[in-house]
């Protein structure tokens, strides 16, 4: 682990800013590993119509501030997540169905040991500017998120690699050698905000890149303009262009904008709305398949919740079924305090039963009546479940105090010094979340947690290229998380979407990203 190990400078913009990013103003696993809570859900289906070209989709979506930014690697808010969506690719991609995929990357692939990593670029991707994507943009990218005086987000998960080994086979092909074996950088990358592929001589003032959007302008806190990219090598897109429209306070006011057609669509709209449009014929509901997670995030390095007792009673007091029904209005999945339920290695059958008994015997043992529950309002839903999850604990005779705080307090690391609190995430692969939320150094490690045979078992698994082997692997490190762990994740919700009638092509998503995955190169206007 001690690639994972070295010391790296605090990214202080991205880590002030936590609850900003992502803040949504709020075969494997063979299905969700829970029951599908829905009921009448309304998708903007598959259209049989012919796409046409042209127009200019309007997108409201709240979130955005004053500190709105372009960078590709340091995003302040949720906003800013889907502008890099829109101006960068990186090697690799995440489909709507949650599978990891090539994308500016023609090949990538490992040796048998996992000891260094060959990369060959697409010869038809190409920047906005029409400079081609070459092997030494690459390398300049890696080193950019890497680099020891502001490390970004995709600094953990890349530190296992020995860039300052790189070789060039050719203009579009490099060689990466690891420090130690690493067959698994796929999945850690394909999260968008890690390692998104800009030029050399990128300034993120004047944004390049090889997404499907080009950048137009942008007032930060109130809308950013994008244009279609032609020579986007996934094929450019049907619209002109969109406009992502941030200036709504809250999502009763972007809603009120869709119906009075100054916008066409609503990104993450509350799942109380869609039974409210189910009979509209000029508004409609895209609802994903269950997939963000909203987790309650203990700190293991202090009391009482440094006591695995604890963690584990509090687990067990949940009533998850009706978790699903109360706070997400059925819209999502019972989950049992696991992430990652679309990995092909992920261990279904690792089932919490709830069980008040026992959580009040564990609970009194560590002489535990009363805590407090920091939050805010940085995800749909998530101050009911806050409520809730009081309610749930007073059966079990503890005292849950919620401290709704304002955002801006919540985002300056409050989040990372309270002993409880509350967090969310998009769909991840199991193996890319952890450089995200639990190794030494990762942005997100909001629990302070350290388990010597959790980073024993991940630091080996990570080197381990047999997919079988490693899911083995991967099975031991979930049931560490499933009897030890510091997240409580009660529910895989849904995301919902409202659409304007005419919004066509967007499909159904399982990664948590608003609109089928953000999947604009797909859609189109009737």
């Amino acid at each position: 682990m001690d690639e994972f190990r070295t010391p790296l400078a605090a990214p202080s913009s991205l880590q002030h800013s936590r609850r900003r990013l992502l803040r949504i103003g709020a075969l494997g696993a063979a299905a969700v590993a829970g029951e599908w809570m829905g009921g009448d859900l309304v998708h903007a289906g598959a259209q049989t119509a012919t796409p046409k070209k042209g127009g200019i989709l309007r997108v409201a979506i709240t979130g955005g501030t004053a500190s709105d930014t372009l960078d590709a690697h340091n995003a302040l808010t949720q906003p800013d997540v889907y502008r890099i969506m829109s101006l960068y690719d990186g090697l690799v991609a995440m489909t709507p169905d949650a599978k990891v995929v090539n994308a500016l990357a023609e090949i990538m692939e490992c040796d048998a040991r996992a000891m260094f990593w060959t990369i060959r670029i697409r010869s038809d991707a190409k920047f906005h500017d029409g400079r081609p994507v070459t092997a030494k943009d690459v390398a300049a990218t890696f080193n950019r998120v890497c680099n020891p005086k502001s490390p970004t987000v995709g600094a953990v998960a890349l530190a296992p690699l020995d860039l300052n080994g790189i070789s060039y086979l050719d203009e579009r092909t490099l060689r990466i050698p690891t420090k130690t074996p690493y067959a698994v950088l796929r999945d850690v990358i394909a999260f968008p905000l890690m390692a998104g592929i800009v030029p050399a001589d990128y300034d993120p003032k004047k944004p390049v890149g090889a997404g499907p959007f080009k950048f137009k302008n942008m007032i930060p806190g109130q809308q950013t303009e994008f244009v279609r990219f032609d020579d986007y090598w996934g094929g450019p897109a049907y619209l002109d262009g969109f406009i992502l429209q941030e200036q709504f306070t809250d999502n009763l006011a972007a809603f009120n904008a869709l119906q009075g057609g100054q916008v066409d669509a609503v990104a993450n709209a509350p799942a109380s709305l869609v039974r409210q449009v189910k009979n509209s014929t000029a508004i409609k509901a895209l609802v994903s398949d269950p997939s963000e997670i909203t987790p309650f995030t203990m700190r293991a390095d202090v009391a009482p919740f440094n006591n695995p007792d604890v963690r584990m009673a509090l687990r067990l007091m949940i009533d998850r079924e009706r978790f699903v029904k109360i706070t997400l209005s059925g819209y999502g999945a019972v989950a049992n305090d696991l992430y990652g339920q679309y990995d092909p290695s992920f261990d279904s059958s690792l089932v919490r039963v709830q069980d008040l008994d026992k959580a009040r015997y564990l609970l009194k043992k560590a002489d535990v009546s009363s805590l407090e529950l920091t939050t805010t309002d940085m995800a749909n839903g998530i101050i009911t479940m806050a409520e809730v999850f009081a309610q749930q604990a007073a059966k079990v005779g503890v005292n849950v105090r919620v401290n709704q705080v304002d955002p801006n307090a919540y985002s300056d690391n409050m989040y990372t010094q309270v002993p409880l609190s509350q967090d969310f995430f998009y769909y991840a692969p199991i193996m890319g979340q952890a450089p995200l939320s639990f190794l030494p150094g990762s942005f997100l490690n909001e629990t302070h947690w350290s388990d010597p045979e959790y980073f024993k078992i991940y630091d080996e698994a990570k080197g381990i290229v047999d997919l079988n082997k490693r899911t083995e692997m991967i099975h031991q490190l979930q049931q560490i998380e499933f009897e030890r762990g510091t997240y409580i994740i009660p529910s895989y919700n849904c995301i919902v979407d409202l659409l304007a009638e005419n919004v066509m092509g967007l499909p159904k998503a399982r990664t948590g990203y608003a609109l089928g995955n953000f999947s604009l190169t797909k859609a189109w206007l009737a």
